[in-house]
């Protein structure tokens, strides 16, 4: 039960950023990420932007964080400790793997790559059977795996146009 409240906050997070990302001001928050000259350019105050982006992020990392303590029963400094890594790792995963191309996509790419990374990691911990101290390193190798597999994917592909014919 736990897991599909979560799982039904998540979505409702989800949606409720798809729709500011396409609101006016969602659209200038991501065009001061990719280009801050441009929009300071069109007459909207840039700084104002990143403080919209800052406050959007942080209230996201709030919301997280309400829920990891809600699932372990208790709030302690050091529990955000790794969760960054995990986070790019996921958006990497994610976008390695889908290549999105909008928002919405890239919002489901993110979640998605989080779900590809724990469960790939929970696989290799339980096949392997390897002690819980070596939890950066199943990490950093599913991120590597995550990484190379389009590109081996892709030099497979060639490799069979080539001598297929």
């Amino acid at each position: 039960l736990e897991i599909m409240i979560f799982g039904v906050i998540v979505i409702i997070v989800l949606l409720i950023l798809y729709w500011f990302l396409r609101t006016e001001i969602g659209l200038a928050v991501r065009a001061t990420g990719k280009n801050s000259q441009m929009v300071r350019a069109t007459g909207l105050n840039h700084y104002m932007m990143i403080a919209i982006g800052l406050m959007v992020a942080n209230g996201l990392a709030a919301v997280a964080g309400s829920m990891v303590v809600q699932q372990f029963g208790f709030a302690d400094v050091s529990l955000g400790f790794g969760l960054i890594i995990r986070g790019l790792a996921a958006v990497i995963i994610g976008e390695v793997l889908l290549r999105p191309r909008s928002v919405g996509q890239l919002l489901v790419a993110a979640v998605a790559g989080m779900l590809v990374f724990d469960i790939s990691r929970a696989w290799i911990f339980s096949a392997l059977d390897l002690p819980t101290t070596d939890i950066q390193f199943v990490s950093a190798l599913v991120v590597l795996a995550a990484l190379g597999a389009p590109r081996l994917y892709d030099r497979w592909k060639t490799y069979r146009q080539r001598h297929s014919g």
